[in-house]
């Protein structure tokens, strides 16, 4: 029977916390709360509910990251598969494109982007090494048909665009990249796959782009303000409304997104919840949000209202026993 769960990655305490959401979309602790990883940076989940990479930051002692695989039983807890790849010096995010069928990982340190095509184990089979992207690319994104990707770099403010290939080859676009606001540090696609949306933590904006039919990027005329120092972005699967996370300010900024794309403030245009909120996940029917904290150990979670307000869950919030990082939320079948 398909369970829903969520994992919540601790880097500096080298594990990964294990929950079930119940039917009112609050988070309960598995019989199993927790599996240890070696400097776990994040969580991508394979569709089809049986599989899950884990990004592994570079340990001291090593030249690379990893991205390591885990099995999901029936009741959602991670086994390793004692099965890793060595995409670059730093692994930091991943993607999944063509409904799981290829993989896409960039390495910052090596201004890169990695490709593999994923075997019905989930094992990965290199298609293309070292694809060279702007500087420090920190996020992947897979547009849905799976014909083209982007990059999100944060260190030059640019996303690069790449066309795929029928085998899952990218190859730059031209041009090759468009200019984002300062620092971007993650994006999300609107559901319908029209529009991406970037968080400029330097600048404290979101850019919002249209995706034209040959995949290249337009942006609009001006980017939307965030709180201080934006970490992450969530769209509800419906497409009506989008959520910011604001590290700086210990806020959660709340917008509707229009037919054009266009992001325009909630009458009350922010919720305050302290504690460097950080890393947001959606309940995949866009009911309940989920946000890490990673100053105060806890995750909040929030009932999405039908005009797109946030309100607190009861409890309002999750206490972890380290400081908590990304969290990814997701229906999972079992092996």
């Amino acid at each position: 029977m398909p369970q829903l769960c969520a994992y919540v990655t601790s880097k500096n305490a080298n594990i990964i916390y294990q929950y079930k959401v119940n039917g009112n979309g609050i988070l309960q602790a598995m019989p199993q709360p927790e599996v240890s990883a070696e400097l776990p940076v994040s969580l991508t989940l394979l569709p089809g509910g049986k599989h899950a990479y884990v990004m592994n930051d570079r340990p001291k002692t090593h030249l690379e990251g990893a991205l390591t695989l885990y099995s999901l039983n029936a009741q959602g807890v991670l086994q390793s598969d004692d099965y890793k790849v060595h995409p670059g010096k730093e692994s930091c995010a991943m993607t999944i494109g063509e409904g799981g069928k290829y993989a896409y990982v960039v390495s910052p340190s090596d201004n890169a982007l990695v490709s593999y095509q994923v075997d019905t184990d989930g094992h990965l089979v290199l298609i293309s090494s070292q694809v060279r992207t702007q500087d420090y690319p920190v996020t992947v994104i897979a547009e849905p048909i799976g014909k083209y990707l982007y990059t999100i770099n944060y260190e030059d403010n640019s996303l690069s665009q790449f066309r795929r290939d029928g085998a899952g080859r990218p190859t730059p676009l031209s041009p090759s990249y468009v200019n984002t606001g300062a620092n971007p540090t993650a994006a999300v696609l609107h559901p319908l796959g029209q529009h991406l949306y970037v968080v400029n933590a330097g600048d404290a904006t979101v850019s919002h782009y249209s995706i034209g039919k040959d995949g290249q990027l337009s942006s609009s005329p001006s980017p939307v303000a965030t709180g201080q120092s934006p970490a992450d972005i969530a769209i509800v699967p419906s497409g009506k409304f989008a959520y910011v996370t604001n590290f700086g300010s210990g806020t959660i900024s709340q917008y509707s997104l229009g037919p054009d794309g266009s992001m325009t403030p909630l009458k009350h245009s922010f919720i305050s919840v302290e504690e460097e909120p950080n890393s947001i996940a959606m309940h995949p029917d866009g009911t309940f949000v989920y946000v890490t904290h990673t100053k105060g150990n806890f995750i909040s979670q929030f009932k999405v209202g039908s005009d797109g307000a946030l309100s607190s869950l009861s409890p309002a919030t999750i206490p972890v026993n380290h400081v908590p990082e990304t969290i990814t939320v997701g229906t999972i079948l079992g092996v």
